[in-house]
């Protein structure tokens, strides 16, 4: 077994900074500074200090418990906005959606992009349905996810029906031209086009974590740069509550609950209580529905599946992907990860996996 190893934390962003190369490093400290001195989860000061120079949000102490886990075993957030970057010039294909969905089609299913509209230009129908909806309302029904085409924290995620020309949804209806201006002006408001893609219908496990919304498989993929093979370092069941949204995240409310790798077995569910604590949960805290000791179906082939995802992906060296299951237990792409790592490392930190640990080290610092 490799010998276990992890990232040297205790970064001083006042003098790290001057080592950063590349406006990409640059930015995202930018923006990590500016997140956390205007987060509201306001801490006493010492700590404040010691999270901030190791870079860790505000939050991460009572996520991650550092009154009693050491926090060299976690990725923190400042290194998490690396992440992306390990890919080096192929990192577009794992935040673009077009070009995700055209890289994974033979691997599993993907969702039918409709059109795409941009900030200023006119909307595109990639799809001869929506061209018929837009022409003469004759066109099938459809629900539709509207989202940005680029992954990221910016921008709406929402979903409506279309029928007859007529889209219902975002509380409201209207006609395709109501619904075109609508997105047009979020697109100004993130400064990201946005995609029509159908809504992939996740089949009955999925439905069974919470009814209410799209359950997703969250999956960090990453490669052995010794030997080259393809490792999962992490699968955690991202499931709905009342209070979560589009952006199914702990902080908007959902839950998180990790994957056994070898078994399939789900654990624990953990959520964001009172106070920003963490809460565990055996059953979904809102239906009374089994979370823990499920176990994922077909789990043996989603996990050929991710592997051959990464075996044949050559250029990928970590890959963050979601998905649902699909009612006949294949894998369907949702997109580019929306995950939160603390979804991750509230129940394992992510620098315990020696291989994820070195390729961070080697590909991000």
């Amino acid at each position: 077994m490799a010998e276990q190893t992890s990232l040297p934390l205790g970064i001083d962003h006042k003098n790290y900074i001057k080592t950063l190369q590349g406006d990409g490093k640059n930015l995202a400290w930018k923006q990590f500074t500016d997140v956390f001195w205007n987060s509201d989860a306001l801490r006493a000061g010492a700590k404040n200090e010691f999270l901030f120079r190791r870079g860790f949000l505000r939050d991460k102490w009572v996520l991650y418990g550092f009154d009693d886990n050491d926090p060299e075993e976690y990725l923190s957030d400042f290194q998490a906005a690396q992440i992306n970057q390990a890919n080096g010039i192929y990192a577009n294909v794992l935040q673009d959606r077009m070009l995700l969905n055209h890289t994974l089609a033979d691997y599993c299913v993907v969702p039918k992009i409709h059109a795409l509209r941009g900030l200023d230009a006119q909307e595109v129908a990639l799809s001869g349905e929506w061209a018929a909806h837009h022409t003469d309302g004759t066109g099938p029904d459809l629900e539709v996810l509207i989202e940005p085409l680029l992954a990221g924290a910016r921008g709406k995620v929402e979903v409506v029906n279309i029928s007859n020309g007529r889209f219902e949804g975002l509380g409201k209806t209207g006609d395709m031209k109501l619904l075109s201006d609508i997105t047009r002006d979020w697109s100004k408001a993130a400064r990201l086009p946005y995609l029509f893609a159908d809504n992939l219908q996740q089949g009955p496990f999925m439905t069974g974590l919470h009814a209410g919304g799209q359950n997703r498989l969250s999956v960090i993929l990453t490669r052995n740069l010794d030997t080259w093979d393809p490792v999962i370092s992490a699968a955690t069941l991202m499931i709905g509550t009342g209070a979560s949204d589009g952006r199914l995240t702990l902080a908007r409310g959902g839950l998180s609950a990790p994957v056994d790798l070898v078994t399939g077995t789900v654990g624990a569910a953990a959520g964001i209580g009172a106070e920003q604590t963490v809460e565990r949960h055996d059953t979904h805290p809102e239906t009374g529905a089994a979370l823990r000791d499920l176990v994922v179906p077909e789990w043996q082939e989603i996990r050929a599946a991710l592997q051959r995802i990464m075996d044949e992906s050559s250029y990928m060296r970590v890959a963050m992907l979601d998905f649902t299951l699909l009612a006949d237990g294949r894998l369907g792409l949702i997109g580019p990860s929306q995950l939160d790592l603390s979804a991750v490392q509230v129940h394992q930190p992510l620098l315990r996996d020696p291989v994820f640990a070195e390729t961070m080290r080697k590909l991000t610092l």
